[in-house]
């Protein structure tokens, strides 16, 4: 459950580290979490990874999942790779579950579901769409003028994630588009904190 979508606007900390940045923000006042985005930049390739952090600085324990938000302009198509294949040799049990929020229609032309993939489609409209699932191979991407921006992560086997279980998921309205990638639900304890990667 969101506890808050308060922009972090305030009291943000810079920190130079060696190839990247660490960007911190002191603890809200509404939920008692800091958050910190550490950013290293890889000197020979393309790549950069995202260490974000969250510390419960509140007397209580909180379960949270770690929510990180990739916003990226209008025009491209997001990629979100299906499992394809079966898991059993008769190929009668499930293998994928997509999650969907009120909002969405399933009509919307933007959303296009393939067997390998669920495509959502960066055009300017009204109401937002929004999809989410399990991914198992911990990417996902979006394709904008020839050039492709992927997006990684990792799945703990056996862990619990919100929404459903969906630790990606992807949004479009009528201004951007959104990666989104979740790490699991945990319960911290005061002074306990929690990361989340990405490449």
């Amino acid at each position: 459950m969101t506890q808050t979508y308060t922009p972090d606007l305030t009291g943000l900390q810079v920190q130079q580290i060696p190839e990247g940045v660490r960007l911190s923000l002191p603890a809200d006042p509404h939920t008692g979490i800091a958050k910190a985005l550490e950013l290293h930049l890889s000197p020979d390739q393309p790549v950069v990874t995202l260490e974000h952090e969250l510390c419960n600085e509140s007397p209580s324990p909180v379960e949270l999942a770690p929510w990180a938000i990739t916003q990226l302009r209008l025009g491209g198509v997001v990629i979100m790779p299906l499992p394809v294949g079966s898991v059993d040799s008769g190929g009668l049990l499930p293998k994928r579950q997509l999650t969907f929020w009120p909002y969405t229609s399933l009509h919307d032309s933007r959303l296009r579901l393939e067997d390998d993939a669920v495509l959502l489609v960066g055009e300017s409209r009204l109401p937002a769409v929004k999809v989410g699932y399990r991914n198992p191979v911990g990417w996902m991407a979006y394709w904008l003028e020839g050039i492709l921006f992927v997006k990684r992560f990792e799945l703990e086997d056996g862990a619990s994630y919100p929404d459903f279980g969906c630790n990606a998921e992807a949004y479009c309205n009528d201004k951007f588009i959104e990666l989104e990638s979740l790490g699991s639900l945990r319960r911290l304890e005061p002074g306990g904190s929690i990361q989340h990667t990405e490449t």
